[in-house]
């Protein structure tokens, strides 16, 4: 288990009870998403339970975690692909609706509501005909939210690690 493996996934239980995935922030800051790492992730975690995956990069690749999880569980292959949700946004403002979107479902959700993979959040923020201070107040507005949504929910987030920061 690597260490983003370990930061959201619940430590081992007995086989009778049910695993819940520990509610947080984790930001991950590595090259385009980490996909070598988050798609594996994503597939574990499909596979304990429904995921929602926030995608601003358009590169979550649904074809590579269906490979994944056929090869850790071919039994609940179906199961696991029915529970995953993904939504991509393409703009600032498509990101914050998606956000704000999310919230009320993840504070209505049982005791574990599904963790969310926000991948490649920074990248609809880029968009140079927004103008910077527009960029700015969407970006503290998003962030709130992932903050509100991390005390309930296991949030991961991800993005290249070296994100121009005159960008934003």
């Amino acid at each position: 288990m690597n260490t983003l493996e370990q930061a959201l996934l619940p430590d081992p239980t007995p086989e009778d009870a049910n695993p819940a995935v520990r509610s947080g922030l984790v930001l991950v800051l590595a090259p385009h998403a980490a996909r070598a790492q988050m798609l594996p992730l994503a597939a574990r975690l499909a596979l304990l339970g429904p995921l929602l995956v926030i995608d601003g990069g358009n590169r979550f690749n649904a074809y590579q975690v269906a490979l994944h999880i056929r090869r850790q569980s071919a039994a609940h292959f179906k199961e696991a692909l029915e529970r995953i949700r993904a939504a991509r946004a393409f703009t600032p403002y498509q990101m914050l609706a998606l956000l704000e979107a999310t919230l009320p479902l993840v504070e209505s959700a049982p005791p574990n509501p599904a963790p969310i993979l926000a991948l490649d959040l920074l990248d609809t923020f880029y968009d140079e005909s927004l103008p910077q201070a527009e960029r700015r107040r969407l970006l503290v507005m998003c962030l709130a939210h992932l903050r509100r949504l991390s005390a309930t929910a296991a949030v991961a987030r991800a993005n290249p690690p070296n994100a121009p920061r005159e960008a934003i």
